[in-house]
């Protein structure tokens, strides 16, 4: 599943309202790292039961927040909570318990009216982080940026920009 959720072709909006500990706090991180997770949470990693990180934290974690940070918050167990969780980079924003929801489904409106074909485009560029290079992340851009330039979708947010409206992307 964490494998399938980062290689989607479309955002991924995840809600979490509450505690999120081990796989469960995995999960919201890997969401992180694909698109947008807001909480609401208070994460734990709780190494006094013998176990380690699992469904990809020990990838996402360090690219997310660095290692000394990653190994802090992994070996000494500290609860984390949600406005720490945004501060740190690990969730998209820290949002009132009371308007987690209408906050997640606000963004996953914006993601399904938006250029389907761009939104993919990004995370195939930031999946392929970090660059081994400079030169090699520009050269991803170069290549994701002029397939995009052609497509319909482009065509109508150059219209819509010029015509000062909103515009209604079709996916291609």
């Amino acid at each position: 599943m964490v494998g399938a959720w980062y290689d989607l072709s479309v955002p991924v909006v995840v809600a979490v309202n509450g505690v999120a500990a081990g796989a469960g706090m995995s999960l919201a991180w890997s969401a992180t790292s694909c698109s947008r997770a807001l909480g609401g949470i208070h994460a734990a990693v709780r190494p006094k039961l013998g176990l380690m990180p699992d469904l990809g934290s020990t990838f996402y974690l360090p690219r997310l927040i660095g290692t000394a940070r990653a190994k802090g918050l992994t070996l000494l167990g500290d609860t984390l909570s949600a406005a720490d969780a945004a501060r740190w980079g690990l969730i998209w924003a820290c949002v009132d318990d009371a308007t987690l929801m209408d906050e997640a489904e606000a963004i996953a409106r914006r993601f399904a009216t938006g250029p389907t074909q761009a939104f993919q485009r990004i995370k195939t560029v930031f999946n392929r982080q970090p660059a081994q290079t400079l030169s090699e992340q520009l050269a991803l851009e170069v290549i994701a940026q002029s397939e995009l330039g052609d497509t319909r979708d482009f065509a109508e947010g150059v219209q819509a920009f010029r015509a000062k409206r909103v515009p209604k992307f079709i996916g291609s």
